[in-house]
């Protein structure tokens, strides 16, 4: 696990976990579970990304945004992400882009980010990266406007070279 993720104080496991069985009823996880948290700057101060994990091995890691007010589970969509930018509401700036992006494409498009340039425009950023995800390596051109939309306008294959299993989230 990357050095950034922080184990969870008493009182945030218990205020984590209130958030997530609030979302999702039918996930309970124990305070003893495995639970990691990371901070999301792009979504403000009490923020988090959390890495819940039950005791039994076999079970994968479940990840949610904690936002002062709910958990919103990440399952592999878009549209999550975007109920997280409008509730928090997302904040992105020169300082946060890339930590945002790499969020966004993990857990938007199971995709690694492994490089990023990017320029600010009227409306966002433009922004230049190369992203691996199971069916190679590309450089992408996207516009990023200030909701955290990535709206394409290039996809370049570089290589053939990709991963067989999306490696765990480390910013």
């Amino acid at each position: 696990m990357s050095p950034l993720w922080q184990s969870a104080s008493i009182t945030q496991t218990t205020e984590i976990l209130q958030k997530i069985h609030a979302a999702e009823p039918v996930t309970r996880y124990a305070p003893d579970d495995a639970l990691h948290i990371l901070p999301l700057d792009f979504y403000g101060s009490g923020a988090w990304l959390a890495r819940a994990q039950k005791q039994q091995a076999a079970n994968p890691a479940q990840y949610y945004v904690i936002l002062p007010a709910e958990a919103i589970p990440l399952d592999g969509s878009v549209a999550n992400i975007h109920v997280a930018n409008a509730a928090a509401p997302i904040a992105l700036s020169e300082d946060n882009l890339e930590s945002y992006v790499a969020f966004r494409l993990y857990f938007g498009d199971a995709a690694l980010l492994l490089r990023l340039r990017f320029d600010a425009q009227a409306a966002g950023w433009m922004a230049h990266l190369r992203q691996q995800d199971k069916t190679g390596t590309y450089d992408i051109a996207y516009g990023i406007s200030p909701r955290g939309e990535l709206n394409e306008y290039s996809k370049e294959k570089r290589s053939d070279e990709g991963f067989s299993v999306l490696p765990a989230f480390a910013p």
